[in-house]
């Protein structure tokens, strides 16, 4: 296994869904919506959104201090969106 990433940005689809997953990238943006942090993170073959619930404040207030192109390692399980927010 590599050492930052099991996966690209691009890579995860809904085979994915409750898969434990580790991916890097650039920071591209954090936007709080409510309480709960989202990041867009990319790398040189897409992009992909992190969530932070708000259940978890110790990361809320690191990632609260990301800046843009910083470079992250996520590890994290897959989730899918609610129906009612796919475009």
């Amino acid at each position: 296994m590599e050492k930052y990433r099991t996966h690209l940005c691009n890579e995860l689809t809904k085979k994915n869904k409750n898969e434990e997953v580790m991916i890097s990238g650039f920071v591209n943006g954090v936007r709080d919506h409510g309480g709960i942090l989202f990041i867009d993170l990319r790398d040189m073959y897409g992009m992909t959104q992190v969530v932070i619930p708000d259940t978890d404040k110790k990361m809320q207030e690191v990632v609260s201090h990301l800046k843009k192109e910083t470079v992250i390692k996520v590890t994290g399980k897959v989730a899918l969106r609610p129906d009612d927010m796919i475009i």
